[in-house]
Parts: structure tokens; C-alpha cells; sequence
């Protein structure tokens, strides 16, 4: 009986701690984005907004201290999915960040990709490129000119294991099936501040 009560008690202990495992859900990846066209010499439009997930106090003007990160689900009147990587390797960081904002309004979706590596220590970055769509159009720069700057404060650190703060800015972003009148691609600048947390480790 000794033996069978033991079991019993071991076996519930056993139970109850694959439960708790099973209960405990990371938490989902979250993101604010708001990404915009700056304009060029041969880009055809200028300043002009792209999309935005979640909000923030000072849209355009920087990241403030805690801008309203949103996961994968509904904003902005559209769907939203939010998913990312932020795995540190030695003193770098390899990042895979998407933002899609799927919206039924014309116009009003868009998305946002951006990869590479940086080191918040040093400042070094490498391989930066970027995908934006928004307003019907797609620019996409892949030849690793994308930049990424940090804010100057913000909670925790710019780059951490799963999440980043930061704003990026791709100068020659190629305009997707579109050339000028002379026959040349057409290139514009653009730019995106946004929030990823909770992007793995």
C-alpha cells in the first residue's frame, strides 16, 4: 500500500508540473511601426505616410518612452500580424522583424521587413535591408545601405535578446515595377520608427 500511495503521489507530482509547463505561454510578439516615403530626385512621391501599428505621442518625431506596441491581431481597422527574431550572437544581434497590416481600406495596410545584424555596443551594423509596402506600392533596398538608429533612452537598452528599438532609414529604396521617363528605376527614401518585443531569444 506504502509503494502504491508513493506512485500515486509521484505521479501526480509529475502531472501537475507538465500542466504548469503547458500553461505558461510565452508571451506573443508585439510591435508599433510607423513607416513613411521621404522622397528622392527620381521618386514619385514626398513625405507622404505609409502605414502605421500601433500609436505613439510623437508619431514622426521620435520614440517616446512607451508607445503603444500591439500583437498580432486587430488595429488600425485591419489585420494585424506581427512575428520576429532578435537572437544575440557573441556581441551581435541577428534581427528578422515583419509588420503587416492588412486593411480593407484603400490604402491604409502595408508592411514592413527588415534584416541584418548590429551590435548595440559598438554601433557596427551590417547587411541592413528593407521591405516597405504601402499605398498600393512596394521599395525594397537590398544592398545592405539600410541604416538603424537607436533612441536616446529607451527602457532597457535599444537592442536586447528579443527586442529592439530603433529607426531605420534606406536612402535608395528600389520602387517595384516602376522607371522613370528616362527609363531608370525608380528610387525613393524611406524611413520607419517601431518597437519589437517579446521576438524570441
Amino acid at each position: 500500500m506504502t509503494f502504491r500511495f508513493s506512485h500515486l503521489v509521484t505521479s501526480a507530482i509529475v502531472v501537475s508540473s507538465v500542466t504548469a509547463a503547458c500553461s505558461s505561454k510565452a508571451p506573443e510578439p508585439d510591435a508599433y511601426v510607423s513607416a513613411q516615403v521621404i522622397g528622392g530626385p527620381n521618386c514619385l512621391v514626398e513625405d507622404q505616410g505609409l502605414f502605421l501599428i500601433g500609436s505613439d505621442t510623437t508619431d514622426g518625431g521620435g520614440i517616446s518612452a512607451n508607445p503603444t506596441r500591439v500583437p498580432s491581431g486587430t488595429n488600425q481597422g485591419g489585420a494585424v500580424t506581427i512575428t520576429c527574431s532578435v537572437k544575440a550572437s557573441g556581441s551581435n544581434y541577428n534581427i528578422e522583424l515583419n509588420a503587416l497590416l492588412n486593411s480593407q481600406q484603400a490604402g491604409a495596410g502595408g508592411s514592413l521587413t527588415i534584416t541584418g545584424t548590429v551590435d548595440a555596443t559598438t554601433g557596427a551594423q551590417s547587411g541592413i535591408n528593407a521591405t516597405f509596402v504601402g499605398g498600393g506600392n512596394t521599395y525594397q533596398e537590398s544592398d545592405g545601405d539600410c541604416s538603424i538608429s537607436y533612441p536616446a533612452n529607451p527602457p532597457g537598452g535599444p537592442v536586447q535578446p528579443g527586442r529592439i528599438w530603433g529607426s531605420i532609414n534606406c536612402p535608395n529604396a528600389t520602387e517595384s515595377g516602376k522607371v522613370t521617363g528616362g527609363g531608370e528605376p525608380v528610387t525613393c527614401q524611406l524611413s520607419a520608427l517601431f518597437v519589437f518585443e517579446n521576438c524570441g531569444t
